[in-house]
């Protein structure tokens, strides 16, 4: 039984995500023209990875596009990873 209802939450999870990479039209959390992190306005965006955890150099380094800000945080600086 609770393999199944993992099972389901993870199922949902890729559904929801595999939209937003598909879609192209941000996290569908809000609508695109309000400015949040689901804006396609790059200033939002860098905003919101800002305040995700990333810095300015982080930012910077991003490929065109690949800023989605989907909301997961910056896992390598909370993972505390070292060279």
């Amino acid at each position: 039984m609770k393999g199944e209802k993992e099972e389901q939450i993870r199922q949902k999870v890729r559904e929801h995500y595999g939209k937003v990479a598909t879609g192209g039209k941000g996290c569908g959390c809000e609508p695109q023209s309000s400015g949040t992190c689901c804006s396609p306005n790059q200033a939002a965006g860098d905003q919101a990875g800002a305040l995700m955890g990333y810095t300015s150099t982080d930012l910077e380094s991003i490929v065109e596009g690949a800023n989605m800000n989907l909301g997961c945080g910056n896992p390598i600086a909370i993972a505390a990873l070292q060279p």
